[in-house]
């Protein structure tokens, strides 16, 4: 994990509601639970489209884009009805399908990202995988995994050129991402927004494994990405080192230094432990220095202590335990 990125994680769980709790031991009953949801809230949103039969400008429907806005992305009511005003006047303007898929996935799980643009959420379900955060949706490449119910499948648009990838997400390319609703043999049934003024289903092709069928590039903007809701538990695929999970609860109990697990773990993924583990304490206990070095100008007790931190903590672990 690299330095910069540890410290806004840091700053992250200092101010966020969300990260004052240890990730609960996420069920694959819970799991049950939020996919009938998910199922519910999608068919429903169906049932008052009439399978896409409807369109946004007929007599009632901005009505249920402005919720996606608001229950979904989490913009304000005045914000929502702005956009759709403006939508009014030019339908290109402020897409709303990255809200819907937020209006669906909240009413499946409150903790969901929401999200004005698909982007956004993809990169925290990746995020949430790379880091063990204690969300139950992570981010997957194509190739890595079969499709389920409750998945929601992520593909690129756009310019060519653009396209989004799993790799360059953070960049912000444009992308678009679809809910599986159904499977019937080596068909998936996804639900969308905004895909015809609308909301509709439309069909994905899947390979003999389950997996999504890679569309050619004379086809159009490629598949790049599924993202899906895991029980707590379940090791991600291809996540190396998954015993790290204990060896940072481990310190954690040891060292009773108030971090979060994740923070922990990633820290013992990164290629410095010592010295990352050194900060991550010292910079707990300073808050105040927001994560700079320490320099000439500052008083040699702070130097002190970071050196005690790693003589006396630090390294009196990681000789034990690696």
């Amino acid at each position: 994990m690299e330095r910069d990125s540890l410290f806004r994680e840091l700053g992250t769980l200092s101010i966020s509601k969300e990260w004052e709790v240890s990730a609960h031991a996420f069920s694959a009953t819970e799991k049950s639970a939020m996919l009938q949801r998910l199922l519910t809230a999608a068919r429903a949103e169906l049932a008052l489209w009439e399978q896409g039969q409807k369109k946004e400008w007929n007599t009632g429907m901005y009505e249920h884009v402005r919720r996606y806005w608001v229950e979904g992305a989490g913009v304000s009511n005045s914000r929502a009805e702005t956009n759709i005003e403006e939508r009014k006047a030019s339908s290109q303007k402020h897409p709303w399908s990255a809200a819907f898929i937020s209006y669906i996935m909240r009413k499946a799980y409150t903790g969901f990202h929401p999200s004005t643009a698909h982007n956004r959420y993809i990169i925290w379900a990746k995020q949430n995988r790379l880091q063990n955060r204690p969300h139950p949706f992570y981010a997957f490449r194509i190739e890595e995994v079969a499709v389920e119910v409750g998945d929601i499948i992520c593909n690129a648009r756009g310019e060519k050129e653009l396209w989004a990838k799993y790799d360059n997400v953070e960049s912000k390319p444009k992308s678009h991402g679809d809910i599986v609703i159904a499977i019937d043999g080596n068909i998936a049934t996804v639900v969308g927004g905004n895909i015809n003024k609308n909301v509709t289903t439309k069909k994905v092709t899947l390979t003999p494994a389950g997996k999504v069928q890679q569309k050619t590039k004379e086809r159009g903007p490629l598949y790049f990405a599924v993202i899906k809701m895991m029980p707590f538990g379940v090791a991600p695929v291809d996540t190396p080192q998954s015993s790290l999970a204990d060896l940072a609860k481990q310190f954690l109990n040891q060292t009773g230094i108030g971090l979060h697990l994740a923070v922990v773990r990633a820290i013992f993924l990164s290629g410095n432990k010592e010295n990352d583990l050194t900060n991550a304490i010292f910079h707990h206990r300073h808050p105040e220095l927001k994560g700079r070095d320490l320099g000439q100008s500052d008083p040699q007790r702070l130097k002190d202590e970071w050196i005690a931190i790693r003589n006396q903590i630090v390294r009196p672990f990681l000789s034990k335990y690696q």
